[in-house]
């Protein structure tokens, strides 16, 4: 007998939790009105139920009922979904029962039978449900907390209506820890309300709100504007609709008529734009409506009139038709003539406008590049002489159009320029010495300088050519090393030579074609040398002579060296760096 009875519990237990669901949702179908409506109040509602379980036959049930549910509606008033909550509680052996089948979670669907008795009809209303997994306690009380919502409704007559609940026909599964079904499987369940219970939840009072007031019909005013021929009339939001009525609604302008004498857009904002006919003047009219929409029917008001007048624009002045002058000009045969601005534009007319200057013709003893604002370059032909001439006009534009001058003269005297003079070709030998700062010696320097001497601008070229010298030193300051070094000139030498005094620069790359440690070559070869030109700058003390020569001197920087093999990084520290002395005397060589 044991045995057969908790299999009875158990589904007693599964009963409890499937009413608590499908009521949940069958009463929010019938009492869907409380969510949005402004009177709603607590409703609840306690209801017994019979049902027939499999083992265990009839059993019952408990289930409590609330929602907020509205006590008064207007006719025609459409109530929105709204929540309900259901609490069904179940003995202690409901959840043994359970617990003995093996069931940890109870599942399945419903479907409900409630109803709305309204003035106007009785709603027989059928909501289906479904009832999510519910856990099964280890032990006491199967309390089942379940929601459901509903549709909207909306009445058609005043009076009262009630709403009810009725039956329930559950459709359930029990499931063990792992998901599986239980021995009860799924099973159906037609559960019967007992008698002579209250099964109305809520009575609501559905009210006439009576004839609603007309929409208020919009009023517009007349407008008036004025634009100028050619011109168009832009008028912003909110344009025509200033000033209209109501002002607590989206109204919308249109065009009611459209004008003679031009043409308008008016956008629903009540911006527009009118663009009068080409030539027209005058007044020209056009009217305009407002509305709005009410329950899917326009509210229109009575048209405004809109007058436009469109002022005559007085035909302008012709442009001013600019002026130029003739010019002349001078420059040397070999040179090019250079003016800036305003150059041929200087004195145009009009002088309140920009103007732009351009070639009507060329010259024929050279050639012109003249520049809009006037500047402009000439350079006569090779061996030409003499006057030249070229015509150029100045412009502006008016309304897309060039307004252009007669052309103005340009004379160009090209003169003979005088033979230049060549200046003073000059040789000398040079001898002297260098210090090498990082290696701590002196080497010796010879070689001579091919140079030009510009008497009038003081300006010198030369080519300074230095012959293979050698210098000896020591490597860590013990072992005696020597190198052979060239120079090679990068360039022409420059320099000047004003009030007996000479400055020159020059650029060299200075080469090691052998250096040897103890007699013994570390590194042979023309790759050996500074990474990158010595800058060599000599200064003269003052009497120096061109025709004789003298002494000079300065100092210098050694770059890093670089292709010197491995040992690269130890010669280069024995030759780069600053410090660097130069002391030479050059002699010339018609002297000698």
């Amino acid at each position: 007998m044991s045995f057969r009875g908790k299999p009875r519990r158990g589904v007693r237990a599964l009963a409890v939790t499937t009413v608590s669901g499908v009521v949940g949702s069958l009463v929010g179908a019938a009492g869907l009105m409380a969510a949005g409506v402004g009177n709603a109040e607590p409703a609840s509602l306690t209801l017994n139920y019979e049902c027939p379980f499999p083992l265990i036959g009839v059993q019952q049930v408990e289930t409590e009922i609330s929602a907020d549910i509205p006590r008064e509606v207007e006719v025609g008033e459409a109530t929105p979904e709204f929540d309900v909550d259901t609490i069904t509680t179940a003995p202690p052996e409901a959840t043994e029962g359970l617990s003995l089948v093996g069931a940890t979670t109870i599942e399945g669907e419903a479907v409900a039978e409630s109803f709305v008795e309204a003035p106007e009809a009785t709603l027989d209303v059928q909501v289906p449900a479904e009832i999510p997994v519910q856990d099964v306690p280890e032990e006491g009380e199967l309390i089942v907390e379940a929601f459901g919502s509903a549709p909207s409704l909306t009445f058609s007559e005043a009076g009262n209506a009630r709403i009810g609940v009725g039956d329930l026909q559950l459709t359930m599964t029990p499931r063990d820890a792992d998901g599986n079904e239980t021995g009860l499987g799924t099973f159906d369940s037609e559960c019967t309300q007992l008698p002579d219970q209250d099964n109305i939840l809520a009575e609501i009072e559905i009210t006439d709100p009576g004839e609603p007031d007309p929409p208020e019909v919009p009023v517009v005013s007349d407008h008036g504007f004025e634009v100028a021929q050619g011109d168009v009339l832009s008028v912003g939001a909110p344009g025509l609709l200033e000033g209209a009525t109501p002002g607590d609604v989206d109204l919308t302008a249109a065009v009611e008529s459209g004008p003679s004498g031009g043409s308008v857009d008016v956008a629903g904002d009540g911006s527009f734009t009118y663009e009068p006919d080409e030539g027209f003047s005058g007044e020209d009219t056009f009217s305009y409506t407002a509305s709005y929409e009410v329950d899917g029917e326009s509210v229109v008001s009575e048209p405004g009139t809109v007058t436009v007048t469109v002022t005559e624009v007085d035909e302008p002045d012709p442009p001013e038709v600019p002026v130029v002058s003739d010019h002349g000009f001078e420059v040397a045969q070999g040179d090019v003539l250079s003016v800036g601005a305003p150059g041929l534009l200087e004195g145009a007319t009009p002088g309140d406008v920009d103007l732009t200057a351009a070639v009507e013709s060329g010259p024929s003893g050279g050639s012109v590049d003249v520049a809009g604002d006037g500047s402009f370059t000439y350079e006569p032909d090779e061996g030409f002489s003499g006057e030249d001439t070229f015509s150029y006009t100045a412009s502006y534009e008016v309304d897309g159009e060039s307004v252009v001058s007669e052309p103005g003269t340009v004379t160009v005297t090209v003169t003979e320029a005088d033979e230049p003079d060549p200046g003073l070709d000059v040789s000398y030998d040079l001898a002297g010495e260098s210090y090498i700062n990082a290696a701590d010696t002196t080497v010796a320097l010879n070689g001579g300088v091919e140079a030009n001497v510009d008497l009038q601008s003081g300006d010198v070229e030369a080519d300074l050519q230095l012959d293979r010298t050698s210098a000896s030193f020591r490597v860590f300051w013990i072992l005696p090393a020597s190198a052979e070094i060239d120079f090679e000139q990068v360039g022409t030498t420059t320099g000047t030579f004003a009030d007996g005094q000479l400055d020159t620069s020059s650029e060299m790359l200075v080469k090691l074609p052998r250096v040897s440690v103890l007699g013994f070559p570390i590194s042979q070869g023309d790759g050996c040398r500074t990474a990158e030109p010595t800058q060599l700058d000599l200064t003269s003390e003052p009497g120096f002579s061109p025709t004789e020569g003298g002494a000079l001197s300065g100092e210098y920087t050694l770059p890093d060296l670089e292709g010197c093999g491995l040992l690269t990084p130890i010669v280069s520290a024995y030759t780069a760096g600053p410090g660097n002395t130069v002391d030479v005397e050059l002699t010339s060589r018609s002297e000698s």
